[in-house]
């Protein structure tokens, strides 16, 4: 059957057989066409269950590697590092004899082009083999690792080894590492760096680095040391010419050094025409002046930004801030944003009926809310019966009013049922 096997389709079927024998049978095929293409199929047989296959897909794999494209041999090479975590066997007579095979047929240089440029899988394989070659630049090969852009593993791993390197290759690798496109990657450069001669001169550098634990590190290294960290990041805020980003990091610090004395500044720039500022403008005063979060959510939803307002939310359900309905119905009238934050009324019977019937009044028959709005309704039907609170003020005269039971029942119109619980409730409500 072997000999038959003349395409990639059969012999990748073949490969995943569920007897050994075929699978054996396939990678010898493989080996024998010469297929190069089939290298990482036959890898994946590398840490099979049956010794044969095993050996055979070892084989094969040596025989094929000087003919395979070099995406194929990095490929190829990740999946051979994986075989250090496998527990069927002990690969690690074989995986030396690989890497020793690998390096013969691509040379030490595709392994630096590897790491600079190849997949990620690819690229932590090349620094894994490159790191145990003799007399490697290991501060050019950290350098790299730092510098990649999309793999913070491989980025911060080369961070944590520079910091053990010796003092000069250390500094230039870490310095290098401040560039990079990851926080934690900084993180771990700045803390070493900051241990040095010239820490209080680097700190500086990065009170306003945009991953928060960074400018942490900064303030820090500089509190007790006569550094104004507020007049630093208050003259960042005054300077219009500074870009949002950056103030936005001004405004957040503030807040964590606790500056009361700035909190009409940070108010201030809650009016600022830049989203991000404004967001952060909200986030500092909250953190300045907790006691005065009703406020800032009333300002907050009058934000035209989404962002702003979904802060406002946030600041209710996480902080327990109130606003009352007649304030949200005000800002939003009949909209979803309305229906969104209705839940601040459902802990009261009467405020939550009251808030369903102040939306359904002149409600237009083909407004898109009429269908959110009745699921609203029987919900509070099916509530109201375990409810005892009593009516506050004129809700009682209000919601029995004859404009007021049209407008909610024109919402369950088709269920009679929900319209006689309804009614149920009002009536009962009347005589309370």
């Amino acid at each position: 059957m072997a000999r038959t096997w003349t395409d990639m389709l059969a012999l990748e079927q073949a490969l995943r057989d569920y007897s050994g024998y075929v699978r054996q049978e396939a990678i010898l095929r493989c080996a024998e066409l010469r297929l190069s293409n089939s290298l990482v199929m036959i890898a994946t047989r590398l840490n099979d269950w049956v010794p044969q296959v095993r050996h055979a897909a070892r084989k094969a794999i040596l025989e094929l590697l000087p003919e395979a494209s070099r995406d194929e041999q990095l490929t190829t090479l990740h999946l051979v590092c994986e075989l250090r975590n496998a527990g069927r066997t002990n690969h690690d007579v074989w995986i030396a004899e690989f890497e020793k095979h690998l390096l013969s047929v691509v040379g030490e240089q595709a392994l630096w082009e590897g790491l600079a440029s190849g997949s990620r899988k690819q690229a932590r394989a090349c620094f894994e083999l490159l790191r145990k070659l003799p007399d490697i630049p290991l501060a050019r090969l950290l350098t790299l690792c730092v510098a990649s852009r999309d793999d913070i593993m491989l980025a911060l791993r080369g961070a944590e080894m520079a910091c053990r390197l010796d003092a000069e290759d250390s500094i230039a690798v870490l310095k290098s590492a401040m560039d990079s496109h990851f926080g934690a990657v900084r993180r771990v450069a700045l803390q070493k760096l900051l241990q040095g001669h010239d820490g209080l001169l680097l700190a500086p550098n990065y009170l306003l680095d945009q991953h928060a634990t960074v400018r942490n590190l900064a303030i820090a290294c500089l509190r007790g040391t006569g550094f104004d960290l507020s007049g630093f990041y208050r003259g960042v805020l005054l300077d219009e010419e500074v870009r949002p980003a950056s103030r936005r990091t001004a405004l957040l610090s503030l807040a964590v050094l606790d500056s009361k004395e700035d909190l009409p500044l940070v108010k201030g720039l809650a009016h600022s025409e830049f989203v991000s500022i404004r967001t952060a403008a909200y986030a500092a005063w909250l953190r300045l002046a907790a006691g005065e979060k009703d406020a800032l959510v009333l300002q907050a939803f009058a934000d035209s930004a989404v962002s702003v307002r979904k802060f406002a939310r946030m600041v209710m359900e996480r902080h327990g801030a109130y606003i009352a309905f007649s304030d949200i119905y005000r800002l939003f009238g009949k909209s979803t944003d309305t229906l969104d934050l209705m839940f601040i009324t459902r802990a009261h019977k009467w405020n939550w009926l009251e808030a369903i019937a102040a939306v359904a009044r002149g409600l237009p028959p083909d407004s898109p809310l009429r269908e959110r709005l009745a699921g609203e309704l029987r919900s509070w039907i099916y509530d109201a019966k375990w409810a005892r609170h009593r009516p506050m003020g004129s809700q009682a005269q209000d919601l029995a009013g004859a404009a007021t039971l049209a407008a909610l029942e024109s919402l369950i119109a088709a269920d009679s049922d929900q319209i006689t619980l309804l009614r149920a409730q009002i009536e009962a409500m009347a005589k309370t």
